[in-house]
């Protein structure tokens, strides 16, 4: 729930630079108030929501990025509010990675200060990709507390 844009990346969480998760505005994306969730893979990587979202509104945001070792591919993809919005598949031969050579950093960005200006309620981790079903369920298991 972001009440405003004070800086172009307010960010979500980040873990020492890459991966993180920002609610970005429009002096970086062109389109104001996207999601954008960004890893490193050789390079740095992103996908962004289709549609802004809009400031003092509660949003579940699910991002993955699911490595196919057999395909040689990755698949990144962003859930807003349990739907699929967007996803993203890399070309045969690039299994991208998240890197965890840090601590992760919520509300802000870990090598500069672009911090979220709004609220966070819940931040949940998983050591593995959760299956579509999984994502639907914690978005209505939690949604009537915000909505």
């Amino acid at each position: 729930n972001r009440t405003s844009a004070i800086n172009t990346f307010n960010m979500v969480f980040s873990s020492t630079g890459l991966p993180y998760l920002g609610f970005r505005d429009a002096s970086t994306l062109g389109v104001e108030n996207k999601f954008i969730f960004s890893w490193w893979a050789g390079a740095q990587r992103s996908i962004s929501s289709p549609t802004p979202g809009t400031d003092n509104t509660w949003y579940n945001v699910t991002c993955t990025l699911k490595r196919d070792t057999l395909a040689t591919t990755s698949t990144a993809a962003m859930y807003v509010n349990g739907v699929l919005v967007v996803t993203s598949t890399t070309a045969p031969g690039t299994v991208d990675v998240i890197l965890q050579n840090g601590v992760m950093k919520l509300a802000n960005y870990s090598f500069q200060a672009y911090p979220f200006n709004g609220k966070i309620s819940m931040l949940k981790v998983y050591n593995r990709i959760l299956t579509e079903k999984e994502i639907m369920r914690n978005y209505e298991s939690h949604k009537s507390r915000f909505f």
